[in-house]
């Protein structure tokens, strides 16, 4: 998990479309993602270079349950995601990363406001949720070297 510098953002009170649901798990909608609002889109995509989004590259929604806690996995779509952290789904709620042996390797507790890079396609899981924890996701199904090179560029050391 890396955290990015990418400035904060102030959305609207309905910044997403409950009744535009993307995906949802199938044990008990636990992690669902919705379509963004057209303002909430623009919004996004202004903190971006000017071609950065195609057809590959979506700003959804994400809502986690709290009965998601410890699911460790990778994502089967999504090669790499930009998190804004809006609601931390409780004080203690984090983010588990590890090895290919499902063996834990680092922690990560994102707080409101800040943007950060989770790399899908290894092993992670939230823990610690107690309330539904949401936040804006900007993730990639194929992602092109000037894309990764402009994300890279905005780590933070």
């Amino acid at each position: 998990m890396k955290k990015l510098k990418l400035p904060k953002i102030n959305l609207s009170e309905t910044w997403y479309l409950k009744d535009k649901p993307g995906f949802a798990s199938t044990l008990k909608y636990r992690y669902s993602s919705y379509h963004v609002t057209e303002q909430t889109r623009k919004l996004v995509q202004s903190l971006f270079p000017k071609d950065f989004f195609n057809e590959n590259v979506k700003i959804m929604a994400q809502v986690v349950e709290h009965d998601f806690n410890n699911d460790i996995h990778k994502d089967t779509s999504r090669l790499l995601a930009l998190n804004y952290m809006i609601d931390t789904g409780g004080q203690n709620a984090h983010v588990g990363l590890y090895d290919e042996d499902k063996k834990l390797v680092s922690t990560y507790k994102q707080v409101p406001g800040e943007w950060c890079m989770l790399e899908t396609q290894k092993y992670h899981a939230v823990h610690e949720v107690e309330t539904m924890r949401l936040s804006v996701t900007v993730y990639f199904k194929k992602i092109d070297k000037v894309q990764l090179e402009w994300i890279n560029a905005q780590v933070q050391d």
